[in-house]
């Protein structure tokens, strides 16, 4: 029998729209040619959404049309909170269903039976929440291994505004392959325990797309195309019935009830997830405001990101009233304030606000912490709502020597006014981790855009705009005679105007609970008493277990951003992610085909820490410069189809370019590169800090390096 093999890869966090579910592509073994694109010649997806958890099951067919064979890599992309529920690789007919493995073990047997085989350098991290499939052989044309089969089912939870909720589906199949789908079809049925008051699709005419209303809780709809692409991607938006009064929403799990998952038997305490709907205030606030707005203007952020910055930026001040203050306070080496204090929102001081930003360019690093802490310094009012908005798109690179955990328990400590602090991270880059804690252990919360190309102005103007109005902080839910226990998020986060909130947590009894609501709106006091009752009739919500474990994992990774990877932290991560199937940065999943004498192949699903460029390790080789000492560089670049650009640069702390290092296209793989400590005129460079950039295509890491003569 010919030996497959097949590689799974998963890193990263943010949803690209770029080219559907995925594309399999192949190139000839062994060699290093560019993958180029096979036939995708069926796409079938069943989507599932029960109130807001959407379960998408997706099945492709791809099939190589080439007369030689070939090995293939398969790329797809899933949202964000996405939990893969199941994957699944079809091998000589049979479906063969990946299963959790410590990542050590998965990686010993991918040593063992893969490197044999497959060039090492397939085995990748993508980023981005990219799944990497590679698959060996693809026989020529009319062989039955000619054909490939992958499906997977992920879950994700939908977030709502305003009781109204939107699912993403990536159905474009233009340019994914030189020829079109035979089929390409989408199945779709979403309930509710609530009102659906209607269904859209915008963009889809009624003869695309087939929507059918059952009843007032229920509809379905239908794509389906053949022999044809499809060029644009669809989103399903499902439009509750709003009411003006906070809205509490359950679902729940109940182990063994009508479904078998492979922790059942083991388990006695049952799962749920809540939903706390928020209505819509008027829009305008009791007290008067005072903002600060804390700016990245480092030169990561050039380009796109920074004019709808700016652009945003423009509309939030201009949201501002006469008896509201505001101050604005730019970043990068080192910090620049619009005005010394808060100043009043007059027409005179907005005028010049706009003036000032038009002054703001992009350099240096990213240093927020003292731009923060002269933001937390402001002479606050205690009759006025108070916040900073802090904006940024990187990893924080200075001071040096100053963990993650020092600088929250730092900015923190400076926070003496408790003024709300509400972060928004700009792309891929930024240190979402860090970013939302400190958001939270300052009584505000982290909102993530998209990666730096897809990111819209207008989104940040809204959120800029949500952020301003009055919403809720300090939440407390309090579930009277419910023993419950293992609640994540374990500090719930502010509350927006129309916003929701999810949580999950796990139970011992059924029964009807009062659930009493604390909180804080605009320095008044709110008080509700709403009930849910436990398990949910009539439905079991057999995803909620894994997005409970997920939702437990993201806190332990938490943890071990902040304190380091304690033993016991790490072992908990293991537990659940073999438990529950849950890909980690120590657990695996992998498919091993049934043959005969217990060979098989070994396919990996692994998942990274999230360091989308690679490493970079700079390795001093004397201990100070001199005109022939050197500091050796050493650096990985992810590998994936085609070539990208690669860029290794020296700058100053006041961003300017001191040296290319190294300039190339490349495909991926480990480099080096040795760095005399001269700038691009030959010229020794003097003492003090510097900073060493590698940039991989539009992904960018720095390191600190100190020069001593």
């Amino acid at each position: 029998m010919t030996k497959k093999i097949v590689v799974l890869l998963f890193v990263g966090a943010l949803f690209s729209l770029a080219h559907g579910f995925g594309s399999l592509k192949a190139r000839m073994p062994g060699s290093n040619n560019a993958f180029v694109p096979l036939w995708l010649k069926t796409l079938d997806a069943t989507v599932t959404i029960s109130d807001q958890i959407a379960v998408t099951f997706v099945d492709q067919v791809f099939a190589n049309t080439d007369s030689s064979k070939k090995e293939g890599i398969y790329n797809f992309t899933l949202p964000d909170g996405a939990v893969i529920m199941e994957l699944a690789l079809w091998i000589n007919g049979k479906r063969q269903v990946a299963k959790p493995m410590e990542k050590t073990q998965a990686t010993s047997q991918y040593d063992n039976s893969v490197r044999l085989s497959v060039d090492p350098a397939l085995l990748t991290d993508l980023g981005n929440n990219e799944y990497q499939i590679h698959v060996y052989p693809l026989n020529a044309a009319g062989d039955s291994l000619a054909h490939r089969r992958i499906d997977f089912t992920y879950v994700v939870p939908l977030k709502s505004w305003l009781d109204t909720a939107a699912y993403f589906f990536p159905l474009k199949t233009t340019g994914l392959s030189s020829q079109a789908p035979v089929r390409t079809s989408v199945s779709v049925t979403i309930t509710s325990q609530d009102t659906i008051v209607n269904v859209l699709v915008p963009g889809f005419s009624n003869t695309e797309i087939a929507l059918t209303k059952n009843n007032e809780k229920s509809f379905n709809l239908l794509y389906n195309k053949e022999n044809s692409y499809t060029d644009k991607d669809f989103t399903l938006t499902i439009i509750g019935a709003h009411t003006p009064e906070f809205k509490l929403k359950t679902a729940s799990y109940v182990p063994g009830l009508d479904t078998t998952l492979s922790f059942d038997s083991t388990e006695t305490a049952q799962y749920f997830t809540m939903w706390l709907a928020s209505p819509a205030s008027t829009g305008t606030a009791v007290k008067p405001r005072e903002a600060v707005f804390v700016v990245d203007a480092s030169f990561s952020m050039a380009g796109n990101k920074f004019t709808q910055i700016m652009a945003s930026l423009r509309h939030a001040i201009g949201l501002l009233s006469a008896t509201d203050r505001f101050n604005i306070i730019v970043f990068n080496t080192t910090y620049r304030a619009f005005m010394p204090s808060l100043v009043p929102a007059t027409v005179a001081n907005l005028a010049q606000a706009l003036a000032f930003l038009q002054t703001v360019q992009t350099a240096g690093i990213t240093n927020p912490c003292d731009a923060i802490k002269q933001a937390f310094a402001s002479p606050w009012a205690s009759s006025a709502n108070h916040g900073v908005f802090l904006l940024s798109d990187g990893y924080v690179n200075w001071p040096l020597r100053t963990s993650s955990s020092m600088m929250i328990d730092t900015l923190t400590a400076a926070n003496t006014a408790q003024a709300q602090l509400y972060s928004i991270a700009m792309g891929n880059d930024a240190d979402q981790a860090f970013l939302s804690i400190l958001s939270q252990r300052n009584g505000g919360f982290l909102v993530t855009l998209a990666a730096p190309d897809t990111v819209q102005g207008g989104d940040l103007s809204n959120i800029l705009e949500q952020m301003l109005y009055p919403l809720l902080y300090d939440i407390k839910l309090n579930i009277i005679g419910l023993d419950s226990y293992g609640i994540y998020p374990s500090i719930l986060p502010n509350l927006l105007d129309g916003g929701q909130l999810s949580v999950y947590g796990r139970y011992a009894k059924a029964g009807s609970y009062p659930v009493v609501l604390s909180a804080n709106r605009d320095g008044i006091v709110v008080r509700e008493t709403l009930t849910t009752t436990l398990p949910v009739p009539k439905i079991n919500y057999r995803s909620i277990p894994q997005l409970w474990a997920s939702a437990k994992v993201d806190d332990l990774l938490n943890q071990i951003k902040l304190s380091g990877e304690l033993p016991a932290l790490k072992q908990a991560v293991i537990t659940l992610g073999l438990k529950y199937g849950i890909v980690t940065p120590y657990t695996s999943l992998i498919v091993i085909e049934s043959q005969p004498g217990g060979a098989g192949v070994h396919p990996i699903l692994d998942k990274t820490d999230g360091n989308v460029v690679g490493k970079m390790e700079l390795i001093p080789l004397s201990t100070k410069f001199s005109n022939f000492s050197l500091i050796r560089i050493k650096y990985a670049v992810p590998t994936s189809p085609g070539l990208k650009m690669v860029s290794l640069k020296v700058y100053n702390l006041r961003g300017e370019l001191i040296r290319t290092i190294a300039e190339y296209m490349t495909s991926g793989g480990w480099f080096s590169a040795n760095w005399d400590g001269r700038d691009r005129r030959g010229k020794s460079i003097g003492t003090g800090y510097y900073i060493v950039v590698l940039q991989v295509a539009n992904q960018r890491i720095a390191a600190p390096l100190r020069i001593v003569r």
